[in-house]
């Protein structure tokens, strides 16, 4: 599953916003976040955590469209139960609206 990362009117969005998988026991759900904005890196934290939590590195802003930059895999499991992981930009967590989205697991 695939969450972009946009800048439309130099506003930055995530989409979709809410990504909301379902994931039986034992099979885990690949995520991977593609920065589409032309201006800016991003580095994408779990809210609370530290910034290299999900990711080693930030995400280098976009100079060719139709191949944006990708983070690695972002692997989740159903293992603890249904759960929400919510998240922001490491770079940018204090704009308004701040930057971020979140996950929902789901179990089946």
């Amino acid at each position: 599953m695939f969450v972009d990362i946009r800048r439309v009117d130099d506003v930055i969005s995530f989409d979709p916003e809410v990504l909301s998988l379902t994931i039986a026991p034992g099979s885990p759900e690949v995520v991977v976040f593609r920065n589409n904005d032309r201006k800016a890196g991003h580095w994408i934290m779990p809210v609370g955590r530290s910034e290299d939590q999900w990711f080693p590195e930030p995400l280098a802003r976009c100079t060719d469209p139709d191949f944006p930059p990708v983070s690695s895999h972002l692997i989740l499991t159903s293992d603890d139960g249904p759960k929400e992981y919510p998240y922001t930009c490491s770079k940018h967590p204090h704009r308004d609206p701040a930057e971020g989205g979140s996950i929902k697991v789901n179990m089946p």
